[in-house]
């Protein structure tokens, strides 16, 4: 008998608005876990909620949130989980990961 593997999925952008790129960590968490095989794990990490948008002080909060959460929360997680990979759905991944990690690049309009 195998291994089970464990995938990480970065959940926390879909705690967000309702944007392409929650829809995609909804539907890709709903399909994995009804069609993966026996040995995948398959974990979405939400992480902590963001700040009601109001102003230029809670974006702040919200982004000092989400790099807390990407850099050192979310491969803490993945650590203690045993996780055999990181996806990074939503164009970024951690600085450094316990595992090797892979990422879904959304769009690159913000690039423009």
């Amino acid at each position: 008998m195998s291994a089970r593997r464990v995938v990480v999925i970065d959940g926390r952008m879909a705690r967000r608005r309702p944007t392409g790129a929650a829809t995609y960590i909804r539907d890709l968490s709903s399909a994995l876990s009804l069609a993966a095989p026996d040995d995948l794990d398959v974990r979405v990490r939400y992480g902590p909620p963001g700040l009601p948008r109001r102003n230029r002080l809670t974006s702040l909060g919200n982004l000092l949130l989400d790099l807390t959460w990407l850099h050192v929360l979310l491969p803490l997680l993945a650590k203690r989980d045993g996780a055999d990979v990181i996806h990074a759905p939503f164009n970024w991944a951690p600085r450094w990961s316990p595992c090797p990690t892979v990422v879904t690049v959304q769009d690159l309009a913000w690039e423009r």
